[in-house]
């Protein structure tokens, strides 16, 4: 019963042990692919570092030539700026002086249109003062027409504005 016994103990060791051998061979093969994979990706990353490096020396490279299309970049944007605000500033200053000469372009109307009224009642009153009593009933149109007329040639004064001066002078059909 020992050989039995002795048997049955060593069948149960060679079963233990062929099962460690596989699980020992199992476990090799996967550190094997395991480690294969691991060589792989740090073949990968020397490739992404020597990459990098490379880029980096690249850059250092080219770093003056992009450091002075920068500078011409910002310079020119620089400019820009400059531009649109002196482009900014006329536009005021235009805008300006368009209210101001619209400002003057009615006084001077205004100052054109009375002149040319005060003279042509100047003119009339002294025509009436030299007729006699009866004539300056009869013929007041008449002479207020003349002293219109007689504006109309001399002009009202000395205006500088062409269209203010035309559009100062009375119309014969607007009197009465």
């Amino acid at each position: 019963m020992q050989l039995a016994q002795d048997c049955r103990y060593l069948y149960e060791v060679a079963i233990k042990a062929d099962n460690a051998w596989k699980k020992k061979t199992m476990m090799l093969n996967n550190l094997a692919a395991t480690n294969k994979s691991l060589e792989e990706e740090v073949q990968h990353l020397i490739q992404i570092a020597v990459g990098a490096t490379n880029k980096t020396e690249q850059l250092k490279k080219n770093w003056p030539e992009a450091d002075l299309k920068l500078t011409k970049k910002e310079e020119e944007l620089r400019n820009l700026r400059l531009d649109f605000s002196r482009l900014a500033l006329e536009r005021d200053e235009l805008q300006a002086q368009a209210a101001v000469w619209l400002n003057k372009r009615k006084i001077v109307c205004c100052k054109g249109v009375e002149d040319a009224f005060l003279k042509a009642k100047r003119q009339m009153i002294r025509r009436f003062k030299a007729h006699p009593r009866a004539e300056r009933r009869q013929g007041w149109r008449d002479s207020f027409m003349k002293a219109m007329d007689a504006v109309k040639t001399e002009g009202p004064g000395p205006i500088t504005n062409t269209e203010v001066s035309s559009a100062a002078e009375p119309n014969q059909e607007d009197l009465p």
